[in-house]
């Protein structure tokens, strides 16, 4: 039987195999698990018993209700940026960049790649506003996450064309994104509960402005080469340039005595988008008849032998929501040490929020008053695996604090991922 022979795709079949790909790169924004705070970052992100004063909102408000009148704090600048893939390593990519490619190389890459495809994420956070006073916050906070999957049958075709598999399926490809400012008004109770030493209960309530939306709700491709060649591929998207909606977090928290703190929070008991301003509805398709290999050759004109078409339509509005999340923290701190260990646990798949259950531990050791030293680890979620490192300088009220993440891999370069942080902050 005649086979067609695609050593690699060509530029006419862009549209019809890589469709969605026009879709690779997105971003969205909502809380990106605390990226922004450096000293979190440092202790790998165990930190929901810890957090205090302007910090308290974004990991556990009922934090807020563990001193009796704390004085003001307040966050000058943090940023955080996140970097990761589930698949490659800095090592890889120094490895076979640039070099020819046997069918050694070729199919370690492709063990390299999950079944599901191969995931990219870039995140990034910014808190420029957050105060707090007593028993209350002010807190404001804006992220940019990208969450794009691209089809393991992508990497197949590129590497070793149609020679071994005459059909490729592309429907694993998937993009999600929106851009969100979050601004939450935040409050503690104090309880009176026996057997502990302090108590409380608080709240988030989160006005959410929508920046901007994309939304992949259908993309796909395939090919089949036989002694044809068929080709197809659609996506569907929906994007808007604003939108707006309410957010609504709970925590409780607890000291048991000079050496043991506690928490719980449920994050996104209610969080939702309406995304009504400029709201489009967009599908893009393509397709070839069934072709043999000498019709393509003999066409005068290529484009003919393609089909596409673009619709767009105004749309009133669509929603977004965030999956709920459940973290629970402990921390213990004796003399120059604090040790703290949190367990996170989504409860429906999202951009940020996994169902794989994270566990994150982290120590500071401070060699004298003014030098924080962290370090961290956690195992699970969307990363699997990270290891952390931080410092800061206490300058009386004032703290700087630098952090970054190794994820993927204890070895460096080896890692798939990392994370950076910077803040400075006026502590209680």
């Amino acid at each position: 039987m005649k086979k067609i022979k695609l050593i690699t795709p060509g530029h006419r079949l862009l549209p019809i195999i890589f469709i969605a790909l026009a879709t690779a790169f997105v971003n969205h924004a909502i809380a990106a698990a605390g990226i922004s705070n450096a000293r979190a970052v440092g202790l790998a992100g165990a930190y929901l018993s810890i957090a205090e004063g302007a910090e308290a909102p974004n990991w556990n408000p009922a934090n807020l209700g563990l001193y009796d009148r704390q004085g003001f704090s307040m966050n000058f600048l943090s940023t955080g940026i996140r970097i990761h893939n589930n698949s490659f390593s800095k090592k890889q990519y120094d490895e076979y960049n640039g070099k020819y490619l046997d069918d050694a190389d070729k199919q370690k890459l492709m063990d390299c790649i999950p079944d599901k495809g191969l995931t990219l994420n870039l995140d990034s956070e910014v808190q420029l506003l957050g105060f707090a006073y007593s028993y209350f916050a002010f807190t404001a906070i804006g992220v940019v996450e990208s969450n794009m999957t691209i089809s393991k049958e992508f990497f197949e075709l590129g590497l070793y064309g149609n020679a071994h598999k005459l059909n490729f399926d592309f429907s694993d490809t998937d993009g999600t994104a929106w851009a969100t400012y979050n601004y939450a008004l935040s409050g503690a109770y104090p309880i009176d509960i026996q057997g502990f030493e302090r108590f409380a209960v608080g709240g988030n309530l989160k006005y959410i402005q929508g920046l901007y939306c994309f939304d992949v709700v259908e993309a796909g491709g395939a090919i089949s080469t036989d002694a044809k060649l068929y080709g197809e591929g659609k996506s569907v998207v929906q994007y808007a340039r604003g939108g707006s909606g309410f957010g609504l977090d709970l925590g409780a928290a607890a000291i048991l005595n000079d050496h043991w703190r506690f928490g719980l929070v449920l994050n996104n008991i209610s969080n939702s988008v309406n995304w009504n301003v400029g709201a489009k509805k967009e599908v893009f398709w393509a397709s070839t008849d069934s072709l043999d290999i000498q019709t393509m050759i003999d066409a005068d004109e290529v484009d003919s032998l393609f089909h596409d078409d673009n619709e767009t339509e105004d749309i009133k509005s669509f929603s977004t929501n965030k999956p709920v999340e459940m973290r629970l923290g402990a921390a213990y701190t004796a003399n120059k040490y604090m040790v703290s260990l949190d367990y996170i646990q989504g409860f429906k798949e999202g951009v940020s929020i996994s169902t794989t259950p994270k566990l994150a531990s982290g120590i500071e050791y401070k060699p004298c008053y003014w030098l924080p030293l962290r370090a961290g680890m956690f195992i699970g979620g969307k990363e699997f695996f990270a290891l952390a490192i931080g410092l800061g300088f206490e300058m009386g009220r004032v703290r700087l604090d630098f952090a970054a993440t190794n994820q993927g891999s204890i070895k460096p370069g080896s890692q798939q991922g990392t994370t950076l942080a910077f803040g400075i902050r006026l502590i209680p």
